[in-house]
């Protein structure tokens, strides 16, 4: 076998799963809206320009350009999520394969075979660039298959494929940049979740449509697909996406192996402020992810509270919509409280992915060998993973209670009814949920670590998708129980459902406690 051959099939192996089950959760999510648009009564023309027209839900599912049938109606319901979705799994797909593998010291194993680094990048971005047209065709074949217009349903699918193609160029030129995983996944992220807003704000905000055309998301938007059908945002699209990867083939050939454009200093003074304890050792690593991840749910919760009122009182005035909301599962954000109640669970995705992927650092202490350097201190095994876990849950209090004062800085500003107290709970009422992700993601840690970032997350955005979009596609009462987030009532707008929020807690504690056992009790991965 040749080793361009073996590299290449190497590869596709540890992609292949996931790009998988992302065609099949995106075909799924497709035909369970459009046979739920089928079933309903047709859309009138008015309730047509009420949803085009009301900048909240612009803002939060895009710019429905036809809504009278079943495929644009999906293309406006879903299709923004299943992107953004896509966009996310393409770039952290990207760090892995690209700069985790050289992290972790997997690739100097496969360079010494007859293949070089160059190449090596060149082959993985092949790969993963070839796995984005899987998730094309099964969406365009599902649409087609529903009998929707095949040109829309071509159009859209290509559009989703070149999104995902461009974060594969984010992700790939970030990992060239910086010689950590961890770094490059947090850059690529930052500007996902920028550009994501962008969109957001350019639809929410008829004075800066013209937004639309500096984000990959708003080129998506702008192909109409079933309405007009352009094509041209497609060149924007592929063009971005060839341009990002010819920058990160570039900047592969310009640094050395486990090195970034973006070096570390190799020399720096000393600063034992914060390394006497492991409490105050990991409170200080998560410094990083404090700001980051707090700025980008600050911004988040001031998108939100911006476009409340407006889109309560849309709802608020037309009883057409108030039906038509009713039978697609979005009644409960149709009052002010429902509303931050809603939004506060996307917020607690954010929180418990932020959770979940900090506590990966346990896991490439082992792997880099610096947690050999803790140990021989009178530091046990159960006090270092607890003061990795204190910080992570320190650290997403405080993100979650910006994000809270964020959207109710943003209805105050806006004259709305919104009081302090009541954002606090929003949000305070999904830490049961977050908790139960935080108690998976340690009982991960202790069993199979290497499982614990990829099984973690993928079980805070699937539940999220259950959460969601379980009504809309009528899945049974046991499927959507599996999501933490639907047995979260929408406070403010109701009280809290101190059941479940005790049934979440036992059971996250009954995690974490396992999760400790079996950390302690397997042997150092190194």
């Amino acid at each position: 076998m040749s080793a361009t051959r073996a590299v290449t099939r190497l590869t596709v192996r540890q992609v292949r799963v996931g790009a998988i089950v992302l065609s099949l959760v995106s075909a799924t999510f497709v035909a369970s809206t459009v046979k739920a648009r089928e079933a309903t009564e047709a859309i009138t023309p008015g309730l047509i320009e009420d949803l085009a027209s009301n900048p909240a839900l612009r803002a939060l599912y895009g710019t429905p350009f036809d809504l009278s049938t079943p495929g644009g109606f999906t293309v406006w319901r879903v299709g923004m999520f299943l992107a953004g979705a896509a966009a996310l799994w393409a770039m952290l797909a990207a760090t892995r394969i690209l700069r985790g593998e050289e992290e972790a010291g997997r690739a100097e194993l496969v360079l010494t075979g007859p293949v070089t680094r160059p190449r090596l990048t060149d082959l993985s971005l092949l790969v993963l660039g070839a796995t984005t047209p899987l998730v094309g065709v099964c969406v365009a074949l599902t649409f087609i298959g529903t009998a929707q217009a095949v040109t829309g349903s071509v159009l859209y699918s290509a559009g989703l494929m070149l999104v995902m193609l461009d974060f594969v160029g984010v992700g790939g030129v970030a990992s060239q940049l910086f010689g950590q995983r961890r770094r490059a996944s947090g850059a690529a992220g930052l500007v996902l979740g920028g550009v994501f807003l962008t969109r957001m704000v350019a639809d929410g905000s008829s004075g800066l449509r013209w937004l639309r055309w500096f984000t990959p998301f708003g080129w998506l938007e702008e192909l109409r697909p079933f309405a007009d059908n352009r094509f041209l945002p497609l060149l924007l699209l592929g063009a971005t996406a060839v341009i990002l990867l010819a920058v990160a083939v570039a900047l592969s050939r310009r640094r050395d192996l486990g090195d970034g454009i973006v070096s570390d200093r190799d020399e720096a003074e000393m600063r034992p402020r914060l390394l006497r304890a492991p409490l105050s050792f990991q409170w200080r690593q998560g410094l990083t992810g404090l700001l980051g991840w707090g700025f980008a749910l600050f911004a988040t919760g001031l998108v939100f509270g911006g476009i409340l009122g407006a889109f309560t009182e849309y709802i608020a005035k037309n009883p057409d919509v108030q039906k038509f909301m009713q039978r697609f599962g979005l009644h409960e954000v149709a009052t002010p409280g429902g509303f931050v109640g809603s939004m506060d669970v996307f917020a607690a995705m954010a929180v418990a992915l932020y959770v979940v992927t900090s506590l990966n650092r346990v896991w490439e202490d082992e792997q880099e060998r610096r947690v050999e350097l803790s140990y021989p201190a009178p530091i046990t095994r159960p006090r270092w993973l607890g003061a990795s876990v204190l910080s992570a849950v320190a650290v997403g209090v405080l993100i979650s209670c910006g994000c809270a004062v964020a959207t109710w800085l943003a209805v105050v500003a806006a004259n709305g009814d919104l009081s302090f107290a009541d954002a606090l709970a929003g949000i305070a009422n999904t830490f049961p949920a977050i908790a139960m992700f935080l108690g998976v993601a340690v009982m991960l840690l202790g069993i199979r670590p290497d499982l614990e970032r990829s099984g973690g997350g993928g079980f805070v955005v699937g539940a999220l998708a259950v959460s969601v979009f379980g009504p809309l596609m009528h899945l049974p009462d046991w499927v959507l129980d599996l999501s933490p987030f639907h047995h979260l009532a929408a406070v403010p707008a109701q009280p809290v459902d101190w059941g479940s929020a005790v049934v979440l807690c036992t059971l996250a504690l009954a995690l974490l406690a396992g999760g400790f056992v079996t950390y302690t009790r397997r042997d150092l991965r190194v």
